[in-house]
């Protein structure tokens, strides 16, 4: 019966997710015209770069392009859903404002991922995604479905993946349904992935992969997760079913931290939960160096059912059969600050898993339990695998890219950092990538600004130079203003340079001369300005001459006077007037009496 059961269940999955596959008989044309480049083999992969590389990928399978075609088939020109294909993420790829469609989502067309895709440990964050069709079956997460491919090294942030309808939902970080496929070093977190039904169908919603059939899950985390089903949910997937695969499913170097695992069932019917996985329908759920850490295992208040399943690890094993009941295997693995639900009438699921305290996460304990392939750090074990943290270099760029290069001398040094970023790392190599950060703020803070322009300065003061302070009857502002002036200012600094300029300026303006000074005695005195001569009826007397000669000479010499008879009177003053006089009595004396003398 469990084989018969297994065959039903294949063939309702090949109905409801693929029906109407078409076979094309005439090879595709690979999609080298609307990618980044690459030619889809190993060593030349297709390149995924951008948003628009990403979304045209989807759309190059969900239309049909990419015809159904098995792994061994070449009917199809051996391109089909690019089964031996290989593509290579060489950036991050933000999905903001995107209208997303899943790789591979349209089952009724047959569409499915089938190639290699290599994450080169970069990011897709900010996709978006509410349920396409409420009729038919939806596969939700960046992969809606993977078959017999891979996908490694890429880590999803930051999604808000839901579906809900009368079919059967599948909803994923990563992918929806993962069916004999390869999943590598993959990542989801700060994610939510929510499932609902209307009809008594199951939905499942798992932080990763909603629902696995064979391959292998390895070294793959979640984390600040917030999952949310009305069927069946899990921290790391919802449902592992290998009654279909080729082969077991095998869990290796996985964790979960710090997410939510909610049932909310709208109808009273069952739902499965736990920390790690929902609902285990097959023969065993093998867990090895796993853990799942600081995460909630809760029931919704609006939920309608009161006998739900749940477990930290898993939530339920299939017990359909007398004969055949499903198990659960952990090796090596460990849980601690696990939130179970109250109130439910079911006990947990048990398994082999260790119960290990937050100081002995914290610390290295567990770190050290787990083995080479983890690392400690962020309070609990991280994979080596895992992308290393980023967020030192992301700010340490944005200060380079913020720079106004005109203000600066030489950025050769920080372009040299900035061009030495490598993208990729993981965790193990988180030293050098916090070298990488190290190595550009060095760069940003050895730079040397410009030298502010003192044109005008130069100019004031060689003005002032030019002049002599003795001129002035205060020079000290001028030379106050000089000594002033700072030689260190830099560009962004010239409006205090044009203000010293200015200042000196404003001091040679204010400058005052001195008056001019009288000019000095020479040695030879100068003759006073005579007066211009004026008639005067009589000459006026000399007074006596003064023993000392006099300050102003003539400015000729005197002639020599003549000799004059000397006169018998004393001399009393000017004896030539004097003696004059008396001539002009006598002779007037005698004409007087001559005349009186002939009238008588």
């Amino acid at each position: 019966m469990k084989h018969n059961s297994k065959f039903l269940s294949l063939l309702l999955t090949l109905v409801l997710c693929f029906t109407a596959l078409p076979i094309s008989a005439f090879a595709v044309t690979p999609p080298n015209e609307f990618l980044s480049g690459g030619s889809g083999t190993q060593d030349d992969p297709w390149l995924i770069s951008t948003a628009a590389d990403l979304k045209a990928l989807a759309d190059y399978i969900n239309s049909g392009n990419a015809a159904d075609c098995d792994a061994d088939a070449d009917v199809c020109g051996g391109i089909g859903n690019f089964h031996g294909y290989y593509f290579k993420q060489t950036a991050d790829i933000d999905l903001q404002g995107v209208e997303w469609d899943p790789i591979g989502y349209d089952g009724e067309e047959g569409s499915y991922f089938a190639g290699n895709y290599d994450g080169s440990n970069y990011v897709i964050r900010n996709a978006a995604f509410d349920g396409k069709d409420n009729d038919s079956r939806n596969c939700v997460g960046i992969f809606g479905w993977v078959y017999q491919g891979s996908v490694s090294n890429l880590h999803i942030e930051n999604v808000a993946f839901s579906s809900s309808g009368f079919a059967s939902q599948y909803v994923g970080g990563l992918a929806g349904v993962v069916f004999d496929s390869s999943i590598t070093n993959c990542s989801v977190k700060n994610s939510t992935l929510s499932s609902a039904r209307t009809i008594r169908n199951t939905t499942r919603a798992g932080a990763l992969i909603a629902s696995v059939a064979g391959g292998t899950i390895k070294e793959c985390s979640a984390e600040n997760n917030q999952v949310i089903s009305t069927s069946y949910a899990g921290g790391l997937i919802a449902e592992q079913d290998d009654d279909n695969s080729d082969g077991p499913t095998t869990f290796t170097n996985c964790y979960v931290v710090n997410s939510t695992v909610t049932a909310s069932a709208e109808e009273s019917d069952d739902v499965v939960f736990g920390g790690f996985c929902g609902f285990v329908n097959g023969d065993d759920l093998n867990l090895t160096n796993c853990f799942v850490y600081d995460t909630a295992i809760s029931i919704a208040d609006n939920s309608q059912n009161s006998h739900d399943h749940f477990g930290i690890f898993a939530g339920d094993l299939y017990r359909n059969l007398p004969n055949y009941t499903a198990t659960i295997t952990t090796n090596n693995c460990y849980y601690g600050k696990v939130t179970l639900p109250l109130g439910s009438n079911i006990e947990p699921v048990k398994d082999t898993s260790t119960e290990k305290t937050a100081e002995e996460f914290a610390d290295g304990t567990v770190t050290g339990l787990l083995g080479a392939s983890f690392a400690n750090g962020g309070g609990f074990p991280v994979l080596g695998s895992s992308p290393a943290d980023y967020t030192a270099v992301d700010a340490a760029l944005a200060e380079a890219n913020e720079l106004d290069r005109t203000l600066y001398t030489d950025l050769s040094a920080v372009d040299t950092a900035v061009a030495n970023v490598v993208r990729g790392y993981g965790i193990a190599r988180q030293s050098e990538v916090d070298a990488m950060a190290q190595a550009i703020r060095d760069a940003l803070a050895h730079l040397t600004r410009k030298g502010a322009d003192y044109t005008a300065v130069d100019a004031a003061i060689t003005k002032a130079n030019a002049l002599n302070k003795d001129d002035y009857t205060n020079f000290t502002a001028v030379q106050a203003a000089i000594d002033a002036v700072d030689r260190t200012k830099d560009i962004t600094q010239q409006s205090e340079v044009d203000t010293m300029a200015a200042a000196i300026q404003s001091a040679l303006a204010a400058l005052e001369k001195k008056p001019a000074p009288t000019a000095a005695p020479t040695a030879v005195p100068t003759a006073a300005p005579t007066q211009a001569p004026q008639e005067s009826t009589a000459p006026a007397a000399t007074q006596a001459p003064t023993p000392a000669p006099t300050t102003a000479p003539t400015a000729a010499p005197t002639a020599t006077p003549a000799p004059q008879a000397v006169s018998a009177i004393p001399a009393t003053g000017d004896g030539a007037n004097i003696a004059l006089l008396w001539v002009m009595l006598v002779v007037s004396g005698g004409a007087a009496l001559w005349i009186g003398r002939k009238k008588g």
